[in-house]
C-alpha cells in the first residue's frame, strides 16, 4: 500500500523535464572527458536490457544521454552526487553557490549547485565529519531514506528483511517497500549495502514520480521551481507553504494556496496560470507579485490584513474577492490586472483597502471599511445595501460611477464623475478636507437683452433755403446691452457658516485620557460667525484602532466605527468636543459640518501611550524547537500600556516555564529599550509538547507563550526500552546526561576526539545524579575518549557512577586515555546497586595522579559494589596506579564471569592484580594474562587481595607477575576467602606459590585433562578446550 501522505508531500513537486546534452555526472566543464558529449541514436547496449524502454523514454526527455563511444552503460554504479542529479532534474530543484557547507564540496566542483540544491531540499545530508562524500556510490539504503523524504513516506518500523539494515535507513526501507518503489531481492533481502546501478535509478525514480505526482504539490522549502523553459503542467492543487518561493511556467489545473505559514514573507508567481482558485492566505506588506500570470479567480483572507499583491507585465485576474483587508497594486501593467473586486461582508470592521491602478467594477457588502484610491480608476463602484464605507480619492484618482444602495462617504482630493441613488441614506457631503466642494450649480445668466434697434434717422429733409432748416435729430444711440453677469464658480450661500477650524486645547495627549477639541465656525472673510448657534451634526473620521481592538470615545459615547457622527451645541460660532482617543501614534480626524459651504476640516493630533500595564508578546518564540538548541525565533515582548500600545519603559522582563519538569537556559532577564525586549539564546531543556514560557516584570501583568514542543534531541525513538533514543553522534552521546534514566542505542560508531578541551570528556551521572538508565551499544564503538581530571572523587569514564538498576550492554572502547586520582574505568568509574554490564569490551590507558596516585582503577570499571554484575566483558590495558588496580576491575565488590583481561598493569601500593586489584565479590569463569608489575603488597596475576567475603572459581592466569611484594602470588597475591579450581602457569607467572589456586607448568596448563573439574554442570559450554591452548571462553571475541 502507498502511504503517501498528501498533506506533507514532497518538497517542490514541481517536476521540471530539463533538458541536457551531458552525461549524469558530467554536467559542467570540469567533468571526466568521456562525460563530456552526448550521442545520437540508441546505445548500443540497450538492447535487449530489461529496462531499455525506461530508460530510452528518458534519453528522448533530454534526461540523461550516453557516452561518447555509443553506450550507455546501465549496469555502471551511480555517484551519489549522480543520484542528486538525476533527482533535482526530474523535480526541478535548483541551487545556488554558497549554499552547500561540506568541507568535500568546493564552489569550483561542478556538482557545486547540484549538491546546494539536494541540501537546501532536505533530502541528503552529509556524515557527522562535515562530509557530502558525493563520488561514492550510493547504495540501496541511502536512496531508500532520500526517497522516503522526498515522498514524505510514513515510518514503518516492523522488519522486514532476512538481513540486518542499519538503523537509520530500516524504516525508510519498509516504507519505500510498502510504497512500491523498490523491490526486494528473491532471497528474502533488501541488499541495503549494494550500490544503485544508472538503470535502476531511472526506474526507481519513475516509481516514485508518478507516485508523488498523485500526491498535492507542495513547495515547502525557499526557492525557485519551475523549468527555465516550456510548462510544467500539474494536474491536482498545489500549495506554496514557505517564504521565498519562486514558482515559474507552471499551470495548475486546480487550487495553488499562498499559506498562511508563508507568514510575511514574499512569494513570487511568474507565468504561472491558475484554472482553479488562487487562495492568498500569507504574505506582507512587501509580498505577493504575480507577473505574466493568468489567474481565473482570486481569494484573499490574510488574518491581519496586511498583504500586498502586485501584478505586473501580462497578468490578468479576473475575480478577486477580499475576506479580509489587502493591498491591491497594478504595476508596470500590460494585461487586464484586476478586473472585477468583491469586498465581502467578512471583512472586519475599521479593515483597510488601498487599491493602485484601473478597477472594472468594485462591489462592496463589507460594514464600517475604508477604500483608499491611492492611484488609477475604479469604472463602477457598488455600495450595496447594508454596506457601509469611506472612501479616499487621492488626487488625480476618479470613480466614473457610483451606485449607492447602502452608506457611503467620500473624502480627498479626487472626483466622482456620477452618482446613482437607490433608496440609500446620504448623510454627508462627497467632498472632504480641502475638496472641491461639490458646486452649486452656475446659475442661468440672465439673456443678453437684444438691443433697442437703432431708429432708421429720418431722411433728412430737403432744406428750405429760408427757414432755418430742423436739425437732424440725434439719433438714439444703441442702448448698451446688459453684460452677461459673471458667473460665481461656488456661489455663498450666505455670508457666513463658510468654514469650520478646530484647534486642540488640551496640551498633553495621551491614549485613553480626556482631548478636548474646539470647533470655530468662520465667516468667508475669516471672521467667526457669531449668528451660528445651535445644535449640529459633525461627522468624525479618521479614526484609527488601538492594539486592543478599542477606538476610544466622543462625548463619552463609544467609537466603534471608522467614522461617527455626534452632536456639538455651537454658541456664537463656537463648539467643543471630548475625545478619547485610545490609539498611540499620529492620528488625522476629520470634521465635516453638513451645511457649511467648506463642510471639512483636519486636525492632525499625536498620541502618547499611557503608564505602562503589561505585557505583550510582540513575536512568540518558535513552537516547536530542539532540546537545549537555542530557538531559531526568539521571543520578542513589548511593555504596553491598557491598550495595548507600546511604551517607552525600560524595565527589566525576566522569562521562565510554566512547567516545572522543564528548565529554562539562556539570558532569561533582559532590559527593555523604548519598550521592547528581545530575547537571544533561550532554549529549554526537557522533552514533550504543553510547555509554555511566562514573562514577568515588576507591577506589570505577565503574559505567556503559545504552547511549545521540545523534540528529542536524539536522532530518533521515544527513550522507552522498546523505543531507545538513538545516538548517532557525540553531541547526542552527551547529551545522554540529560537522560539519566532512559533508554539508548548506538547507531553508529561514536569518535570523541572532538572533547579535549578543558578536563576532556564529562563523565555520565555523578554520585548525586546516576545513570540509572539503558544503553545498547549494538557493537559499534566509542573511540578517542581522554579524561585528564585529578579532582574528581565520584568516579571517571564514559559514565562516572551508575546505579539502581541500570543496564549496559553490547559496546566497544577503544583508545581510552584517563589519568585521575578515584574510580577509574574506561566504561565506569563507580558500579553500584542490580546493575548488569554484559559484552563490552576496551582499550585503556591509565596514568595516575601524579601528586595522589591513584585509588581504584580497572580497564573496565574502577570500582564496583554488591549486586552489580560484569557479564562475557573484556579489557586490554596499560594501567599504572597507587592501590586497587585491575586489568579489569580495580576493587570488585560485585560478580564478575565469563570476562578476562590482557595487557598490563602496575603500582607501587597494595592491591595489584591482573584481572582485579581487591576481590570482596564473585569471580568465576575468568582469565587474565595481563603482565603483573610492582606493587609493594598483595600483588597477584588474576587477582592482588582476595578478601573474607571474595570467592574465586573456574579461572586462571598466565601473565608474568615481576614483583618483590611480601605476600605474592601467580594467581594471588593475599588470600583470606575462597578460590575453587583455579590455576595459573608457574613458568610464565614466575610464581611458585601453593595454597592460593594450584599451581602448573605450561604443557599441564594446555591439556584439557587438568580443568575436568570445569566440565560440570552449570558450566558447560561456556570454555572452549583445545589441546596444547590454554582454555578460552567461548564467547570470546
Amino acid at each position: 500500500m502507498k502511504t503517501l501522505m498528501r498533506k506533507a508531500a514532497a518538497i517542490g513537486l514541481s517536476v521540471a523535464i530539463l533538458a541536457s546534452g551531458l552525461p549524469l555526472a558530467a554536467e559542467q566543464a570540469g567533468a571526466k572527458a568521456t562525460n563530456q558529449a552526448g550521442i545520437g541514436g540508441e546505445p548500443s547496449d540497450l538492447r535487449g536490457h530489461w529496462a531499455a524502454a525506461e530508460l530510452e523514454n528518458w534519453l528522448a526527455r533530454g534526461l540523461m544521454t550516453g557516452y561518447p563511444d555509443g553506450t550507455f552503460r546501465p549496469d555502471a554504479s551511480v555517484t551519489r552526487v549522480e543520484w542528486m542529479s538525476l533527482v533535482n532534474r526530474l523535480f526541478g530543484f535548483k541551487g545556488s553557490l554558497g549554499n552547500a557547507v561540506y568541507s568535500d564540496i568546493a564552489q569550483s566542483d561542478w556538482y557545486a549547485k547540484d549538491a546546494a540544491a539536494a541540501v537546501a531540499q532536505g533530502y541528503i545530508s552529509g556524515n557527522e565529519d562535515g562530509k557530502l562524500l558525493p563520488e561514492k556510490a550510493v547504495t540501496r539504503s541511502e536512496v531508500a531514506v532520500m526517497l522516503s523524504r522526498l515522498g514524505s513516506l510514513k515510518r514503518q518500523e516492523e522488519p522486514l528483511f532476512s538481513e540486518e539494515l542499519p538503523d537509520w535507513s530500516r524504516a525508510s526501507v519498509k516504507a519505500v517497500i510498502e510504497a512500491g518503489w523498490i523491490k526486494g531481492y528473491p532471497d528474502g533481502s533488501f541488499g541495503g549495502g549494494n550500490s544503485l546501478t544508472r538503470a535502476q535509478a531511472v526506474v526507481v525514480l519513475n516509481r516514485a514520480y508518478e507516485a508523488i505526482r498523485e500526491a498535492a504539490y507542495m513547495y515547502r522549502a525557499a526557492g525557485s521551481y519551475g523549468p527555465d523553459e516550456g510548462n510544467l503542467e500539474l494536474s491536482g492543487h498545489a500549495s506554496i507553504t514557505a517564504p521565498g518561493v519562486t514558482l515559474s511556467n507552471v499551470i495548475i489545473d486546480g487550487d495553488l494556496t499562498i499559506d498562511e505559514s508563508v507568514g510575511a514573507g514574499e512569494v513570487y508567481l511568474r507565468n504561472v496560470t491558475v484554472k482553479g482558485e488562487l487562495y492568498v492566505r500569507g504574505g506582507g506588506l512587501h509580498s505577493i507579485y504575480v507577473e505574466d500570470s493568468d489567474i481565473r479567480s482570486m481569494t484573499v483572507n490574510k488574518h491581519d490584513g496586511n498583504v500586498r499583491i502586485v501584478v505586473s507585465g501580462t497578468t490578468s485576474i479576473a475575480n478577486t474577492t477580499l475576506l479580509s483587508g489587502a493591498v491591491l497594486e497594478e504595476m508596470k501593467l500590460a494585461g487586464q490586472g484586476f478586473e472585477t473586486l468583491r469586498l465581502t461582508k467578512e471583512i472586519a470592521a475599521q479593515s483597510l483597502i488601498q487599491l493602485f491602478g484601473s478597477f472594472v467594477e468594485v462591489v462592496s457588502e463589507a460594514d464600517s471599511i475604508t477604500i483608499e484610491l491611492r492611484s488609477g480608476e475604479i469604472i463602477r463602484l457598488t455600495v450595496n445595501q447594508g454596506s457601509d464605507l469611506i472612501v479616499d480619492l487621492e488626487k488625480g484618482t476618479r470613480i466614473a460611477k457610483a451606485v449607492i444602495k447602502g452608506l457611503a462617504r467620500f473624502f480627498g482630493l479626487g472626483v466622482v464623475e456620477q452618482i446613482e441613488y437607490e433608496g440609500a441614506s446620504w448623510p454627508g457631503p462627497i467632498a472632504t478636507s480641502a475638496p472641491t466642494p461639490t458646486p452649486t450649480p452656475t446659475p442661468t445668466p440672465t439673456p443678453t437683452p437684444t438691443p433697442t434697434p437703432t431708429p432708421t434717422p429720418t431722411p433728412t429733409p430737403t432744406p428750405t433755403p429760408t427757414p432755418t432748416p430742423t436739425p437732424t435729430p440725434t439719433p438714439t444711440p444703441t442702448p448698451t446691452p446688459t453684460p452677461t453677469p459673471t458667473p460665481t464658480a461656488t456661489p455663498t450661500p450666505v455670508q457666513g457658516a463658510y468654514r469650520v477650524v478646530t484647534q486642540v486645547i488640551t496640551s498633553e495627549l495621551v491614549a485613553g485620557e480626556l482631548v478636548k477639541v474646539k470647533l470655530t465656525v468662520l465667516k468667508d472673510d475669516g471672521s467667526v460667525d457669531e449668528s451660528f448657534t445651535g445644535m449640529e451634526e459633525v461627522l468624525l473620521s479618521g479614526f484609527s484602532q488601538a492594539p486592543d481592538g478599542t477606538i476610544g470615545s466622543v462625548e463619552n459615547l463609544e467609537i466603534t466605527k471608522a467614522s461617527m457622527l455626534v452632536g456639538a451645541e455651537f454658541w456664537h460660532g463656537e463648539a467643543s468636543l471630548n475625545i478619547r482617543l485610545n490609539h498611540a501614534g499620529e492620528q488625522t480626524l476629520s470634521f465635516a459640518i453638513g451645511r457649511l459651504v467648506h463642510p471639512v476640516t483636519t486636525e492632525n493630533m499625536t498620541i502618547e501611550a499611557s503608564a505602562p500595564a503589561r505585557l505583550y508578546i510582540a513575536k512568540q518564540p518558535s513552537l516547536v524547537v530542539k532540546y537545549k538548541e537555542i530557538m531559531s525565533v526568539q521571543p520578542a515582548i513589548e511593555i504596553v500600556d491598557s491598550h495595548g500600545n507600546r511604551t517607552s519603559s525600560t524595565a527589566a522582563v525576566t522569562a521562565t516555564l510554566t512547567d516545572a519538569g522543564y528548565l529554562l537556559g539562556g539570558t532569561v532577564s533582559v532590559q527593555a529599550a523604548n519598550g521592547l525586549v528581545n530575547f537571544s539564546d533561550l532554549s529549554i531543556q526537557g522533552l514533550g509538547s504543553g510547555v509554555r514560557i511566562g514573562f514577568a516584570s515588576t507591577g506589570l501583568h505577565s503574559a505567556e507563550s503559545d504552547s511549545i514542543t521540545v523534540e528529542s534531541p536524539f536522532h530518533e525513538g521515544q527513550g522507552t526500552r522498546d523505543n531507545p533514543f538513538i545516538v548517532m553522534t557525540p553531541s547526542q552521546l552527551d547529551m545522554m546526561r540529560d537522560f539519566l534514566t532512559s533508554s539508548f542505542a548506538l547507531g553508529a560508531d561514536i569518535d570523541l576526539s572532538g572533547y579535549v578541551a578543558g578536563n576532556g570528556w564529562r563523565p555520565i551521572g555523578t554520585s548525586e545524579r546516576p545513570f540509572t538508565g539503558r544503553m545498547d551499544g549494538h557493537g559499534y564503538k566509542v573511540s578517542n575518549m581522554t579524561i585528564t581530571d585529578n579532582s574528581s572523587h565520584t568516579g571517571l569514564g564514559l559514565f562516572g557512577t551508575i546505579r539502581e538498576q541500570a543496564d549496559i550492554r553490547n559496546l566497544r572502547m577503544e583508545n581510552v586515555h584517563i589519568q585521575g586520582a578515584f574510580n577509574i574505568g574506561a566504561l565506569a568509574g563507580y558500579v553500584e546497586g542490580d546493575v548488569t554490564i554484559t559484552n563490552v569490551h576496551a582499550t585503556t590507558t591509565i596514568r595516575r595522579d601524579p601528586i595522589g596516585g591513584t585509588l581504584n582503577a580497572g580497564g573496565l570499571i574502577g570500582r564496583m559494589e554488591p549486586r552489580a554484575t560484569l557479564f562475557r566483558s573484556s579489557a586490554h590495558v596499560d594501567i599504572e596506579g597507587l592501590q586497587n588496580i585491575g586489568g579489569l576491575v580495580g576493587a570488585n565488590s560485585g560478580h564478575i564471569s565469563e570476562s578476562y583481561a590482557t595487557g598490563k598493569v602496575s603500582n607501587n601500593g597494595w592491591g595489584l592484580g591482573g584481572l582485579a586489584g581487591i576481590n570482596l565479590g564473585t569471580i568465576t569463569n575468568s582469565w587474565s594474562s595481563a603482565t603483573v608489575e610492582g606493587g609493594s603488597n598483595n600483588v597477584g596475576g588474576l587477582v592482588g587481595e582476595n578478601y573474607t567475603e571474595g570467592s574465586i572459581t573456574h579461572s586462571y592466569s598466565i601473565g608474568p607477575v615481576y614483583s618483590a611484594a611480601q605476600n605474592r602470588g601467580g594467581l594471588v597475591g593475599m588470600n583470606s576467602g575462597i578460590i575453587v579450581a583455579c590455576y595459573y602457569d608457574m613458568e610464565k607467572s614466575l610464581q611458585s606459590d601453593i595454597g592460593k589456586g594450584a599451581g602448573m607448568l605450561t604443557l599441564m596448563m594446555q591439556i584439557p585433562s587438568t580443568y575436568n573439574g570445569w566440565m560440570s554442570l552449570p558450566i558447560i559450554g561456556i570454555w572452549d578446550m583445545q589441546p596444547g591452548q590454554y582454555p578460552k571462553l567461548r564467547f570470546n571475541p
